[in-house]
């Protein structure tokens, strides 16, 4: 009886530790010389959301993984194993994502290196680091660096094309795209580009009509690092509803100093956005280009010495601390610009052109010797040196300022640091 109850108790104990035992996903190995993974390739057609595949550690050329698809709360994990990954390639991208949904690109730090992913060269001139496009959704890009590409660091859009109607924006939405804790440096474009250009639609020559891109719910970017970009350090577009923009670091951004692509950060057509906590240094264009719709809010930004090498002995070309250029029609309500430090920008501080007729709140922001403030003073028109501090271009009588701090000497301003 006695041996009976112990077995009896044994099973019990046997039954509930496979209860309470957690369920992991199962382990997938890509192998260093292959260059492409879908799931109709052997064994990957067994991989079910919640598992991991590995990417070992060494050198490989490039590599595509396409139509992948996790579900919400299971992902589907990309994550080097045993030491770093590194790209070195002449190929036009290093890792791509094509079509695949709730994934997580996960760069895991270890022993002598932070970055778990390395993208160390992209030969060809118009290629890109890392990508997810063809209506690639909801997915995370952590601990990767980038660096020597031609073109882009990481780019997370997906391009309209007029035949398939799952590309346009009546067709598909980019959910939850989350970039982070990435460092991207020496790129010859954007270091990181979110969202398709064009809000507002082009006309398609092939469809002979007006296409419109698709948009992006739930945008996030955050604590990147990102230096000597030949373009705009961070652009987002289109991105419509919970954009978030904050605690990146941004230096040298724009040294090509090519006309409308010289900036830290632009926030482009149709985003609602708050872009707050960054810091950016000795970019050579404007430290931040609004372009996005109203509710978009920018706080608690550093921007020094913005586009002071940007042609330094012609005032007529004009970089800024913040400008801001309404280019949608879309909710026309309110921009905010509230608790940012601005030190000596190249022409003005803060400067919002006659595109802008509805409501701009300016609160807050201590301004630093603005370069156009001679300018100003001197040039026989109506403006004034003060003007160089904020811009106001329409002169509707629409912006609202409160609580700024100006000053043409940063030694008076008595900043700590």
């Amino acid at each position: 009886m006695r041996l009976l109850l112990k077995v009896i108790f044994f099973l019990l104990v046997s039954l509930l530790q496979i209860v309470i035992q957690p369920v992991h996903g199962q382990d997938f190995i890509i192998p260093p010389a292959k260059d492409y993974v879908a799931p109709s390739e052997y064994p990957f057609g067994s991989v079910k959301p919640g598992d991991t595949i590995w990417l070992p550690a060494g050198t490989r050329d490039h590599l595509k993984i396409a139509n992948f698809h996790g579900l919400p709360g299971k992902p589907i994990v990309f994550a080097n194993l045993n030491g770093q990954v590194i790209f070195d390639t002449d190929n036009n991208f290093a890792l791509a994502f094509n079509g695949c949904s709730y994934f997580k690109l996960l760069g895991k730090p270890g022993q002598g290196y932070q970055y778990g992913f390395y993208v160390r060269r992209v030969g060809d001139s118009t290629g890109s680091g890392i990508s997810a496009s063809s209506k690639s959704t909801d997915f995370e890009m952590e601990f990767c660096e980038i660096a020597n590409v031609g073109s882009i660091g990481i780019q997370a859009k997906t391009d309209p094309d007029c035949n398939d109607n799952g590309t346009l924006r009546d067709g598909f939405t980019q959910y939850n795209t989350i970039i982070h804790d990435c460092y991207v440096h020496d790129v010859g474009a954007e270091g990181i580009y979110v969202g398709y250009n064009n809000y507002e639609g082009f006309y398609s020559s092939t469809c002979k009509k007006i296409i419109y891109a698709s948009v992006l719910v739930g945008a996030q970017v955050f604590n990147n690092r990102i230096e000597r970009t030949g373009w705009d350090g961070i652009q987002v577009t289109s991105a419509v509803r919970d954009c978030e923009i904050h605690h990146n670091i941004l230096v040298d951004c724009a040294t090509l100093m090519v006309s409308g692509q010289m900036c830290g950060i632009q926030i482009g057509g149709g985003t609602v956005a708050k872009c707050y906590n960054n810091k950016i240094i000795d970019s050579y264009g404007s430290g931040i280009l609004l372009f996005g719709n109203g509710g978009t809010e920018i706080f608690n930004n550093l921007i020094i010495r913005p586009a002071k090498r940007y042609f330094p002995d012609d005032p007529g070309k004009r970089e800024h601390g913040i400008y801001i250029s309404d280019k949608t029609n879309d909710l026309h309500t309110f921009y905010g610009v509230y608790n940012n430090t601005i030190i000596q920008p190249k022409s003005d501080g803060i400067r919002v052109v006659n595109t802008v007729d509805f409501e701009v709140r300016i609160f807050n922001n201590a301004i630093i010797d603005p370069g156009a403030y001679d300018e100003y003073e001197h040039d026989n028109t109506d403006r004034e040196g003060n003007d160089s501090y904020i811009y106001d271009e329409g002169r509707f009588g629409n912006i609202t300022k409160s609580g700024n701090y100006f000053n043409r000497s940063a030694d008076e301003a008595k900043f700590v640091n």
